[in-house]
């Protein structure tokens, strides 16, 4: 009989980079995005690399963002901000969880994420490791309007560990709950979703 499959060799079974479909069939607005939240008991962060290839147009090139929001329960409100890459400013291994947005980094090795994020312009860094502590769950092709389509894989369960650092403040995170999902597609914002 066949052993399960572990936590970790599910993930790099189904959290996969796909990559821009420009390659494959030019057919538009291919978005791929990875997405995590943390919730440690003083800072709250929501971290996102994403990929936007406007293929539609001859001179459109993709780009990259890495999207960084964190919220210190000893402040008030969000602080956080949107950092865009060009070609030559990013890579990411398609067929993997690797990849690099300027100085940010995302991979998945040892059974875990690990967020390494030090944003441009605004005082906020973190180093992150999120452990799986859920399966994966794969939603594949779900038709949207204009026979456009969407996929995501979710993990509704991680813990988190490693530091963020606000304004030189340090916040400590140790086996807080967090959330990962990373969805992919072929859709324009603003169309019926």
């Amino acid at each position: 009989m066949d052993s399960p499959l572990d936590l970790a060799t599910l993930v790099e079974r189904l959290d996969y980079f796909r990559g821009a479909p420009r390659r494959r069939q030019p057919s538009g607005a291919h978005k791929e995005w990875q997405h995590f939240i943390v919730h440690a008991p003083d800072i709250h962060a929501l971290i996102n690399f994403n990929i936007i290839d406007h293929a539609w147009s001859e001179r459109a090139t993709p780009r990259a963002h890495v999207i960084v929001l964190v919220r210190a329960l000893d402040r008030a409100g969000w602080d956080g901000d949107v950092e865009r890459f060009h070609d030559g400013a990013y890579a990411v291994a398609e067929g993997r969880v690797d990849a690099r947005f300027g100085a940010n980094t995302l991979r998945f090795c040892d059974g875990r994420y690990h967020l390494h994020v030090r944003s441009r312009d605004r005082a906020i860094r973190a180093d992150i490791e999120l452990r799986p502590v859920s399966i994966p769950v794969l939603s594949n092709n779900q038709r949207l309007a204009g026979g456009r389509r969407i996929s995501w894989v979710f993990v509704p369960r991680l813990v988190a560990s490693g530091v963020i650092w606000l304004d030189g403040q340090r916040y400590a995170i140790e086996s807080a709950p967090a959330y990962h999902d990373h969805n992919w597609g072929e859709f324009r914002w603003g169309e019926d979703l």
